[in-house]
């Protein structure tokens, strides 16, 4: 079994708690908490300092992050401007807003008319 250290998740939970604190007693700095958070973990990191290595708690933290950082992302997508529009051809045109897998591309030309026909946002 592996040896399982915390102290580095435990710095890490600390510098996630202590960035927005910091600048919300310090109102002339306006900076987002996540600047900071990443010039903690850069001077943190194993890069600078290194008194945080990346082990299996962070690690698995990490992955968790990514996973919920995609989750986020596909919520914002819409789904209306990736169906393409309705003119004659259009079918061509969907392939092309999918992805060059479906149009290889030969019709990478419909790209800007399906814009100015259907004024994409």
């Amino acid at each position: 079994m592996p040896n399982v250290s915390f102290t580095g998740l435990l710095i890490v939970a600390v510098v996630a708690f202590a960035a927005p604190l910091v600048l919300a007693l310090t109102p002339a700095r306006r900076l987002p908490a996540i600047v900071l958070e990443l010039v903690a973990g850069i001077v943190l990191g194993p890069s600078v300092l290194g008194w945080v290595k990346i082990d299996l708690p962070i690690s698995i933290l990490s992955v968790l992050g990514l996973a919920f950082l995609l989750f986020l992302a596909g919520l914002e997508v819409e789904l209306e401007r990736l169906r393409g529009c309705d003119y004659p051809g259009s079918d061509r045109v969907r392939c092309c807003h999918s992805g060059a897998e479906g149009c290889r591309g030969k019709h990478l030309g419909l790209w800007t008319a399906c814009d100015r026909r259907c004024h994409v946002r």
